[in-house]
């Protein structure tokens, strides 16, 4: 979501095609748990990730809700929890405390961070959070690591993919997926970003930043391995259609399970 000005445009496009259906608007406005299931040679014991994005400094309070519900092994922050990095980070560091409070919990920017002095101000090692930006962790029986929206993130992630074990990749675009990772041994991308296509059509997303029209990354598993997040609020006044926030949870099994 690098390019402001052609979201601005696309908002208008889409605020014209989103009219009413059976004459009345059909909105999505509570947030779901999603889940997803993986099975990986790699993987010896089960283990449980939640994929949380996109919140772009709305009221955090449902998503930790959710959370809670779900009681994940750990929890990764795939970008774009203020929605300008001037916002006050009042709701931001309550997700990410809160968060912290759950699981084990790793963030790594995404766009709408894109000077990172904020998200350096809200120390999130002081809320009990990892930050991971083009840099790893052994957490869980895993090797984890986040892709940098801003500079070096190919670099990382190629170093990444040498080394041994499963590996899970936080990566807030899911664009640079066919663009730079497909062929990097990884695997697990995590993702947010698209929105969810933010209009669903036929089960397609009708626009994603980074993607254009009729985007193919917007939610879901592809490729058995590139998990992407609808995301828990919205960054434009487009509402969603049939297209509801959501927090995902990914279940890693071994491959015999």
């Amino acid at each position: 979501m690098t390019a402001h000005h052609t979201d601005k445009c696309t908002c208008g496009f889409l605020q014209v095609f989103f009219v009413r259906i059976g004459g009345r608007m059909i909105l999505s406005s509570k947030t779901v748990l999603t889940e997803y299931t993986i099975r990986s040679p790699k993987i010896a014991r089960p283990l449980s990730i939640a994929l949380a994005a996109d919140l772009h400094s709305r009221d955090p309070h449902e998503a930790l809700d959710l959370l809670a519900l779900a009681g994940p092994d750990l929890a990764v922050v795939a970008g774009d929890l203020l929605d300008h990095p001037w916002d006050d980070t009042a709701n931001a560091c309550a997700f990410l405390k809160g968060a912290a409070r759950i699981c084990p919990t790793f963030y790594t920017m995404g766009n709408h961070e894109f000077d990172g002095k904020t998200v350096d101000s809200m120390d999130c090692e002081s809320l009990g959070v990892v930050r991971l930006e083009n840099r790893s962790v052994e957490v869980c029986g895993i090797s984890l690591g986040g892709y940098s929206d801003f500079a070096g993130g190919l670099d990382f992630a190629r170093a990444f993919s040498e080394g041994p074990g499963f590996k899970a990749l936080i990566c807030h675009r899911p664009e640079l997926y066919k663009k730079e990772l497909a062929d990097l041994d990884i695997d697990l991308i995590l993702s947010g970003h698209a929105h969810g296509g933010q209009i669903r059509v036929f089960n397609r997303g009708m626009y994603a930043p980074g993607q254009g029209v009729f985007a193919k990354y917007v939610f879901g598993v592809y490729d058995g391995r590139l998990v992407v997040s609808r995301g828990l609020a919205n960054s434009v006044p487009v509402p969603r259609l049939f297209n509801p926030t959501e927090l995902v949870i990914v279940d890693l099994l071994p491959e015999n399970e």
